[in-house]
């Protein structure tokens, strides 16, 4: 990764966070980078709640450590 010069940082809740670059290089079209992947269940609850996952039922759930 270092040696190909993949090793890049992203922005994520205000740290630097260490991310491997696309591999693939475009001539035309360079690739960008906006954001660093979601934290471990930053998105669990709106995954959920799009199959009918309530909050008292997430709440349950995350009390439980089921969900993050």
């Amino acid at each position: 990764v270092k040696a190909r010069g993949l090793h890049i940082q992203l922005a994520s809740h205000g740290a630097q966070v260490p991310q491997v670059a696309n591999p693939v290089r475009f001539s035309g079209t360079p690739i960008e980078y906006h954001a660093a992947p979601p934290t471990l269940g930053q998105d669990t609850f709106a995954v959920l709640a799009e199959i009918g996952v309530n909050q008292t039922q997430f709440d349950d759930l995350h009390a439980r450590q089921i969900v993050a």
